[in-house]
Formats: structure tokens, sequence, C-alpha cells
């Protein structure tokens, strides 16, 4: 989020105040509450790999284009292959 997230004398001192730690922390702590087991994905190339056919690429600008034909956002592209690294077995999800 620092390196998307726009920056200004105004909010540079908040910005790199931000803890993620603790918003991990806050999240697994509600998910536990609600019954939800937390696991963790790692991102590496989840914005680069197409959902169709595999293959990787990178996106242009904000725009990712597959040779298959496949194009969406990138980080619409991100979000789809996060939330396919995951898969349901017996009553919970495993990444």
């Amino acid at each position: 989020m620092r390196s998307t997230t726009r920056t200004s004398r105004k909010n540079n001192h908040s910005l790199h105040t931000w803890s993620f730690y603790r918003l991990a922390t806050f999240i697994e702590y509600k998910a536990k509450l609600a019954g939800i087991k937390v696991e963790y994905v790692d991102p590496a190339y989840t914005s680069q790999i197409c959902p169709i056919c595999g293959s990787v690429h990178h996106a242009n600008d904000r725009k990712y284009t597959c040779r298959c034909g496949y194009h969406t956002h990138r980080d619409l592209l991100g979000t789809i292959n996060i939330y396919n690294s995951t898969e349901y077995i017996g009553n919970r999800y495993t990444a």
C-alpha cells in the first residue's frame, strides 16, 4: 500500500506510520471470533499470471492482456489469482 499511495508533505508522516502487522493482527483476531481461519498467500506474480491459460506476462500500465485474449485490470487480476490460490477441503479453505 505504501508504494501505491500518493504522497505529499501533508500525509507523508502518516503514510510511513501505518502498521501492516497491526492490521494483519486485527484481521486475524476478528476472523478468529467469526470462526474463520486466516491463511497468507504469496503475492509474487499474482498480477502477471493469466488465470485462463497460466502464462506469465507483464501488464502494460494498469491493463493486463494475455495472448489467449483475456484482458482485465492488473489489480483485479491479482485478486482473481489470490482467490484461485485457495481450495476448499472438507469444511475449510486452504492456501
